[in-house]
């Protein structure tokens, strides 16, 4: 008890913090809303119930009048323990092994995804401190070296690295190199390095997925469950980038949109995330209509990620990231650590699809 009185003490300045204004984190600010102290009350009874602050409750729509269900949704800290349990150490058979590392490290999910003849970016070279391993030539070499290797135009990014972090655009050009476009010696980009990187190509999107905004990869997050020998296609979002950033993620500045997780049609509306703007109906910059855009090889990507979660057999539930291309849809990573309360703004039905893909037969 002393530890839950402990974590509710040290919460007390996030808590005021999250209903002190309703009216300047509200994502509905044209609807009919809860009063103040109602508010107040429900995300007390949220704390005591669950032992953690609910950040999403403005996302989630918690403070609009006619909303009364929060049951439908997962606490953030719940779904985590649920979701890393099932995730966790597995049985095949008489055995029990821990997969996750497949997912977690981008050199060995790349190989692992290309040799199973899967669509993914080709990895160039496996990058640390002490120098390049090239996969195609299979030598290692020095990081002065790394100018020859003109014309090339990729991604350096660390192996097990996550929400966009530690990743750079990397090009290579006559005999120079470049690193988020700005000219770098290879002796300091060495010394940038720490842990293992993957040099990998750079994708090029879909003329589709450009006109909707074309200064990142704009990817769908589609996520696969695992029930008895059944993979499900569970939930799925839309990911846009925004304001000239070149990376699609919402933290960042991008767009989440929902969609039909069978048909790939998008939902009529849009979120930013709060600071960055509202609820849109279309991408502010390029005016594309969110309602009226079709996905590009949406099915095949369907068809793929399910698919491929067949040949991880030793995890539950998989986040995939996948973009698209002219030639069709390329798997970028899979997250066995990803996120319910996106996916949960955008689809509240996630909670009942996903407990029940644990329940036994």
């Amino acid at each position: 008890m002393k530890g839950i009185f402990g974590r509710i003490w040290a919460a007390v300045p996030t808590f005021y913090h999250l209903v002190r204004n309703p009216d300047a984190q509200t994502y509905y600010p044209h609807e009919k809303r809860k009063s103040r102290g109602r508010i107040i009350w429900e995300n007390l009874v949220w704390l005591l119930r669950h032992g953690e602050i609910n950040h999403f409750y403005y996302l989630y729509g918690f403070d609009r009048a006619d909303f009364n269900r929060p049951e439908d949704y997962f606490p953030e800290q719940a779904f985590c323990r649920i979701r890393d349990r099932a995730n966790g150490c597995c049985r095949i058979g008489n055995h029990r092994a821990r997969y996750i590392c497949m997912l977690q490290d981008k050199f060995l999910f790349g190989q692992y995804v290309s040799s199973l003849g899967f669509p993914t970016p080709p990895i160039y070279a496996l990058c640390d401190e002490d120098g390049i391993y090239w996969l195609a030539e299979r030598r290692t070499e020095s990081w002065e070296q790394l100018p020859s290797h003109a014309p090339l135009d990729g991604f350096l990014k660390d192996a097990l690295g996550r929400c966009g972090r530690a990743v750079y655009p990397l090009r290579l050009e006559e005999g120079r190199v470049f690193l988020n476009e700005r000219e770098i010696l290879p002796s300091d980009l060495q010394k940038m390095i720490e842990g293992k990187y993957i040099l990998q190509k750079r994708v090029v999107q879909h003329p589709e997925l450009s006109r909707m905004y074309p200064h990142s990869i704009n990817t769908l997050r589609l996520i696969t469950l695992r029930k008895g020998n059944q993979i499900i296609p569970a939930s799925g979002t839309f990911r846009i980038g925004a304001g000239g950033n070149r990376f699609d993620n919402w933290a960042g500045g991008g767009i989440g949109v929902g969609l039909d997780i069978q048909s790939g049609r998008l939902n009529e509306e849009g979120t930013f995330r709060l600071g960055f703007g509202g609820r849109v109906k279309a991408h502010p910059e390029t005016n594309v209509v969110f309602r009226t855009f079709e996905i590009p090889y949406y099915k095949q990507a369907l068809d793929l990620v399910c698919r491929l979660h067949r040949f991880f057999y030793g995890v539950h539930s998989i986040g995939w990231d996948i973009a698209i291309t002219e030639q069709g849809p390329l798997v970028i990573e899979g997250n066995n650590s990803w996120d319910i309360a996106f996916q949960q703004f955008h689809d509240s039905k996630i909670k009942r699809v996903f407990l029940d893909s644990l329940k036994k037969e």
